[in-house]
């Protein structure tokens, strides 16, 4: 069931399954939101009571006075965790910018953390790497200079505007979902309040590094690092128009910091998940699905 819950004042929307014995928590990436990850919930509910939070801004939930970064993310989280009476350790799930925050929320509340898996996660060392590769394609197309000037402008339309520039469609997928979730998804790239926060969270990467090192040690608990396979992912690259010069640059720096991860924990496990693209949970969901069991029963 998706519900509103109160905190400090603010409405957030999560998702919330049957309470059982143990808990998993699930924070969706940059842009990401919770009907994404809909078959997972549903494979993982019967065992585990499953939350899976819209960050400020997000869906329906209240944009913060300071908009959106790891830090309010994460101390959001905590304090959802409070609300909701759970006060054993939780299962973290992190998707590429949610798993930054997850990253950050298990340095403030290590106490709160039974295992964590990282889902093509973002790196405190990632900074503007990728805006420095000589891939000019790219950086004309998808810099972070060209996503702080678009959701900029997007910030400041209003809903209808949005609506006529955007033309949400759904996906053959999302048409099967009930009626209620298609208009909640018809709707959630139209609200200016989402370019608020994804600007925010952009603008902030720098501070949050500088942050997220001085927050505290990473606890050293069962961790598995869930990568994108390289050839999948150059090859998408390239039928999206990338040169392969470029999809290679990129793609070897993603590993590179993805792999960077595994100093996080000694008791860690690395995987790249074949014919799978950035959004492994949706391209091979089974293998989060097996990763989430896997610390469930162990």
């Amino acid at each position: 069931m998706i519900k509103l819950i109160d905190i400090e004042g603010r409405k957030v929307e999560c998702l919330i399954t049957e309470k059982r014995e143990k808990t998993v928590v699930i924070m969706p990436g940059m842009g990401g939101n919770i009907y994404e990850w809909m078959d997972i919930v549903s494979e993982i509910s019967p065992y585990a009571n499953v939350i899976v939070i819209h960050r400020s801004g997000v869906g329906n939930s209240m944009l913060h006075e300071k908009c959106s970064n790891t830090f309010i993310a994460a101390n959001d989280l905590y304090l959802l965790l409070i609300e909701l009476g759970i006060e054993y350790k939780v299962i973290l799930v992190g998707h590429s910018y949610g798993g930054l925050c997850v990253q950050h929320f298990a340095r403030l509340y290590p106490q709160k953390v039974e295992s964590i898996i990282l889902v093509e996660s973002s790196s405190i060392e990632t900074g503007n790497k990728f805006d420095e590769l000589e891939t000019p394609i790219s950086h004309e197309n998808y810099s972070n200079e060209v996503f702080i000037k678009l959701w900029t402008e997007y910030s400041e339309h209003t809903r209808e505007r949005l609506k006529e520039e955007i033309k949400p469609e759904l996906t053959q997928k999302q048409l099967k979902l009930p009626i209620d979730i298609q208009n909640e998804l018809l709707e959630f790239y139209i609200k200016p309040q989402l370019y608020k926060n994804q600007l925010s969270e952009l603008l902030d990467l720098q501070n949050t590094a500088m942050l997220m090192k001085n927050a505290g040690d990473f606890p050293n608990c069962p961790l598995i690092i869930l990568i994108e396979d390289p050839e999948f992912s150059i090859k998408e690259m390239i039928e999206q128009g990338l040169p392969k010069i470029e999809a290679d640059r990129i793609e070897e720096l993603s590993q590179k910091l993805s792999h960077g991860l595994k100093e996080l924990s000694n008791i860690c496990e690395l995987r790249i998940v074949k014919n799978s693209n950035h959004c492994i949970h949706e391209t091979r969901p089974d293998a989060v699905i097996d990763s989430i069991k896997e610390l469930l029963f162990s």
